[in-house]
């Protein structure tokens, strides 16, 4: 069931419970944003994106040649951004 708001009913287990997990730890889990237009959204609260990387990303730059079996999460999209 999807109870969780801006989380589509697609979305994974494992998504639904990292955001159950933020919850419950006190911290307001935002999801739903569209890569591509995140630039422009931000643009008003006076902040620049730094760095914006896809998960395809994300595994080349920190897990490429593991050999552990960890590997960047499909629903993850990490952004740094700095304040103008």
């Amino acid at each position: 069931m999807c109870h969780t708001a801006k989380i589509s009913c697609v979305a994974s287990n494992f998504l639904q419970e990292e955001i159950r997990l933020a919850q419950q730890a006190g911290e307001p889990m935002k999801t739903s944003f569209t890569p591509s237009t995140l630039a422009e959204e931000i643009t008003p609260l006076r902040l620049r994106i730094k760095e914006n990387l896809s998960p395809a990303d994300i595994g080349e730059k920190y897990f490429q040649g593991r050999m552990d079996g960890y590997y960047a999460c499909e629903h993850v999209h990490l952004v740094r951004a700095v304040i103008e």
